[in-house]
């Protein structure tokens, strides 16, 4: 069940992503990531035209502590 449900997390958060790419709206701050902890890169690269270019694989672990019915 928690392979299962990670899976289909995954599967959300890739469409997300896409969407959010296709908009070229960084709001998983990964340019700020880069121009913090990689600034000699952030200055090389055109982050607008590369950001929608780049492959995020989102990784997604589930851990289901209980389980039962909700009213």
């Amino acid at each position: 069940m928690e392979k299962k449900a990670a899976k289909h997390i995954e599967l959300q958060a890739q469409e997300v992503i896409k969407i959010i790419q296709e908009a070229n709206s960084d709001v998983l701050k990964i340019g700020q990531n880069i121009k913090v902890h990689h600034n000699k890169t952030w200055k090389e690269i055109k982050w607008r035209e590369v950001y929608p270019t780049i492959e995020i694989i989102p990784n997604v672990s589930v851990h289901i502590t209980g389980t039962g019915i909700i009213n």
